[in-house]
């Protein structure tokens, strides 16, 4: 019989070690519940597939031949809930398909889709290409929030982390950044309109974004938060990440080229984009920072700095 938990990626087996006694049993009945699942959903374990950070993701086969995945997440994942619940109101719709899921266990069986963005597109432009349109696509209007967090809430929650962590993180970035991170942060909670919003992802990046078997040269998402709001939230991982084109003199054009790029090609508004993306540039490189990613961090914050005083 597998053992699982021997096969754990680093990264889940300090995540389960950071969870104490819960983590502890989830470990010791690995095994149990993954073949308990794969008796009831009729399907056949393979092998540990790697990527993510709170999960036992493993690749199975079910009955009819196709492969799917089986993901079982950590004990206290408070996002689970959010995720089942996007990819059940997506319903394959720019996301994997949820193909079964068991509410007790919190584990998931998913459609089996290709590579990433990251391994399967070269160049930043590119990349940010096959995201946007996977975005476009996978966008769905939705006037009841049917429960998932909404984009005020998720401005609020970044204000009060980069305020909590920007003084105990030694204050790596200047004032005037974080400052102005809260006035957008207050601006896009005061812009959300409960009745007129989208279904999100929350985190699309290029290792969220995977090839659609049954497309070809179109991608689906993974791994979802799962919001409801404004669809320029969606873009602020665009506008956070691929700093490479950003590290030079001319980083404030390169960014407003971006983000005018970003919102012409969605029909969102440039400053709303702006905003979403300076946001979580800032919370991004603390959360950086305190994760010891010391020279990322500081590229990141150093670029926060160099757009504080830039509007679209």
């Amino acid at each position: 019989m597998p053992d699982y938990a021997a096969e754990l990626p680093d990264v889940v087996r300090a995540r389960v070690a950071a969870r104490g006694a819960a983590g502890r049993a989830w470990l010791n009945g690995l095994d149990a519940t993954v073949e308990t699942l794969s008796l009831r959903w009729g399907v056949t374990p393979g092998g540990v597939l790697h990527g993510g950070s709170e999960a036992l993701v493993l690749d199975v086969a079910c009955a009819d031949d196709t492969r799917a995945v089986l993901k079982l997440c950590l004990p206290d994942n408070t996002g689970i809930v959010n995720e089942r619940l996007t990819l059940r109101l997506a319903a394959g719709r720019g996301y994997a398909k949820l193909l079964q899921e068991d509410e007790e266990s919190g584990a998931m069986l998913l459609e089996r889709l290709g590579p990433t963005v990251a391994n399967a597109v070269e160049g930043d432009q590119a990349q940010m290409t096959a995201i946007v349109e996977t975005l476009k696509h996978a966008w769905v209007p939705m006037r009841n929030p049917r429960g998932l967090t909404s984009t005020a809430a998720k401005a609020d929650w970044l204000e009060r982390f980069i305020s909590t962590n920007w003084g105990r993180l030694g204050e790596p970035c200047a004032r005037a950044t974080v400052e102005h991170a809260f006035e957008y942060a207050r601006l896009r909670r005061d812009a959300h309109r409960p009745d007129s919003g989208f279904l999100l992802h929350g985190d699309a990046h290029e290792e969220n974004t995977l090839a659609d078997p049954a497309g070809s040269g179109s991608y689906k998402l993974i791994d979802p938060d799962g919001m409801h709001g404004e669809r320029a939230c969606d873009l602020a991982t665009l506008m956070r990440d691929w700093n490479g084109p950003l590290g030079g003199a001319d980083c404030r054009e390169v960014a407003l080229a971006r983000c005018h790029w970003l919102a012409e090609t969605t029909d969102t508004e440039a400053d709303a984009v702006w905003q979403w993306g300076f946001i979580e540039r800032v919370s991004t490189g603390l959360v950086m920072l305190d994760l010891g990613l010391h020279a990322e961090s500081r590229e990141t914050l150093r670029i926060a700095d160099e757009l504080a005083q830039t509007a679209p």
